[in-house]
């Protein structure tokens, strides 16, 4: 099982076994790099962790458990045990940062699994042949264990074909589960018990500006701070974007020696211009990352292997070479994530839903118009409206191809009839579900950690408390407003008045490349292909409208299932 993850921890691997649990660790070396290895067990063995992530601050954290625990190692692994130790099942409350990991305690006799409040670190479980309680950080992982068959869960499937990606509650599988974030699972006496240890805060109906500038920023500055701490250089993407420029202005302050990364992804993706005026005038220790070599055709097949999922993201492929030529420089690099989801910042998909703000200053009597057009459309809310957004197969479509009808999933946060609806859905699903996923797993597959500071507690708690019309300007659609304007004095003018480029693959120009077709031909337009034992073949091709968002759902989930499913050996 350790073996399969040596992709993210290649530095070293441990090992802790007793009669009740067996922990494997394989470990990417960023804090305490001599004392620091993993599993870590308290002196008198009660209680032994296995930890993937970085706690934020965690020094700080120590300093005030210094007197109550005895410290032995500098990691803020040793951290959990202590904050566990002092707070019992509050801990997590205390704990913030980047995680997932197993917590055995001796004297209870329980496994204590959790995951952070965004799903920044993903943790997966099941139950084997025999009964056992296995868990690890990739779905490989548990299949090299050889104690679970899996089974294919159509509502899932049908999930990813309506929006590219599993949703982030449930897996591929139906035998293999993902704990949620913001989760945490106690198995005891063989029973498995999950429960939310933190919600997302209410959204204010109202804020003073100068004091939301005020907050943004020194939060802000706080979250970058407390995550360019760390034992080897961190490093900083730069895009040249309202987001990674906001990121290494606060991050170059704190360390005057920073290096940025801008890239270029052939005639497609070309950060570089942008980003090289941004850091020169930020005096970085810039470099421009090229991944010209490179075939599309591998690199397709290659995602297979990658995402133990079906995904279909078109920044799936730049950002696995982004990460791979990163690498190269160091392990630990800052990005702009969370930032759109938690600022509005998809103007495309935004825009259209704040007409429909009950909060966005409009009349009673266009509010009753709103009401009869969301009625007519049976769209009970904003939230509803904008769940049937970006469906590229709907409901009656994924049906024929499954043969079962989608579910409905429940979101725990109280609906405002607001855009702020459409920010936390997304908050719970799309990032956690799609680009978090894409950022792991693209990264960890070279070794090289992310961080993303908007993702911070404090920073991202307080931006999710603001009314959405804060955040989508009601007047020119401006999207990231009070972010915007409480950093504007950092902002260079080139930033700030570019419009958004997104980190997108040309994914009609790849489907045009004579080697895709053959590909495409081979996989998805042959019905002898082992895909079509997952759906219907004829129901797929009937539905199939030859958009390039459904090729390439269709190409994608072919070469998972070949990749992946039909390779696993009971």
């Amino acid at each position: 099982m350790v073996s399969t993850l040596y992709h993210r921890g290649p530095d070293s691997n441990g090992f802790k076994i007793s009669d009740s649990f067996a922990f494997g660790h394989a470990r990417l070396s960023i804090v305490d790099l001599e004392t620091g290895e993993q599993p870590m067990s308290l002196p008198d063995k009660s209680n032994t962790i296995t930890f993937n992530g970085e706690i934020y601050g965690y020094k700080d954290i120590r300093n005030t458990l210094k007197n109550s625990f005895q410290f032995r190692t500098k990691s803020d692994t040793e951290v959990i045990l202590a904050l566990y130790q002092k707070y019992g099942m509050d801990f997590l409350q205390h704990l913030p940062g980047i995680f997932a990991f197993g917590l055995y305690d001796a004297k209870k006799k329980q496994l204590i699994c959790a995951r952070d409040r965004f799903g920044e670190k993903p943790l997966f479980y099941a139950r084997g042949k025999n009964g056992e309680f296995i868990f690890a950080s990739e779905i490989k992982a548990i299949l090299a264990s050889k104690l679970v068959k899996p089974e294919i869960d159509h509502n899932a499937l049908n999930h990813y074909l309506k929006k590219l990606y599993i949703h982030p509650t449930d897996t591929i599988y139906k035998n293999i589960h993902t704990l949620p974030p913001a989760h945490y699972l106690v198995f005891k006496n063989n029973k498995i018990k999950t429960q939310r240890y933190w919600e997302l805060p209410r959204v204010k109906t109202s804020a003073d500006w100068k004091e939301t500038l005020f907050q943004t920023q020194n939060l802000f500055e706080q979250a970058v701070k407390r995550q360019i701490v760390a034992d080897v250089p961190v490093s900083a993407f730069l895009s040249g974007g309202i987001d990674s420029t906001a990121v290494v202005y606060y991050a170059k302050k704190h360390n005057p020696d920073l290096k940025t990364f801008s890239f270029g992804f052939g005639e497609y993706i070309n950060e570089v211009p942008l980003a090289q005026k941004t850091a020169k005038q930020f005096e970085t220790n810039h470099t421009n990352l090229h991944a010209e070599d490179f075939n599309i055709k591998d690199l397709i097949l290659k995602m297979g292997q990658v995402y133990d999922e079906p995904l279909a993201d078109s920044s799936t492929i730049p950002s696995y070479l982004i990460s791979r030529e990163a690498a190269k420089h160091g392990k630990v690099v800052l990005t702009g994530d969370g930032g759109d989801e938690l600022l509005a910042g998809y103007a495309a998909i935004y825009s259209n839903l704040l007409f429909f703000d009950r909060d966005n200053g409009i009349t009673t009597y266009l509010k009753r118009q709103i009401k009869e057009f969301l009625k007519h459309h049976r769209f009970q809310s904003v939230f509803k409206l904008h769940q049937k957004q970006n469906n590229y197969f709907n409901d009656l479509q994924t049906a024929q191809m499954t043969g079962v009808n989608s579910k409905e999933y429940q979101y725990h946060f109280k609906h405002n009839g607001t855009l702020s609806d459409a920010l936390n859905t997304d908050l719970l699903d799309f990032m956690p579900g799609d680009i978090l996923v894409k950022t792991d797993r693209a990264s960890m597959a070279n070794s090289l950690e992310l961080r993303a500071p908007f993702l911070d507690v404090d920073f991202a708690s307080y931006c999710i408390s603001i009314p959405a019309k804060y955040k989508l300007n009601p007047k020119n659609n401006n999207t990231k407003w009070f972010f915007k304007e409480a950093l504007k004095e950092t902002f260079p003018l080139h930033v700030l008045n570019q419009k958004k480029q997104g980190f997108q693959s040309p994914i009609n120009a790849w489907l045009k490349m004579p080697e895709i077709q053959k590909l495409f031909k081979d996989y998805v337009f042959n019905k002898d292909n082992e895909v079509y034992n997952l759906i219907d073949y004829s129901s797929t091709m009937q539905n199939f409208q030859g958009t390039d968002i459904q090729s390439w759902i269709l190409l994608t989930l072919s070469i998972w299932y070949n990749e992946n499913f039909l390779s696993f050996d009971e």
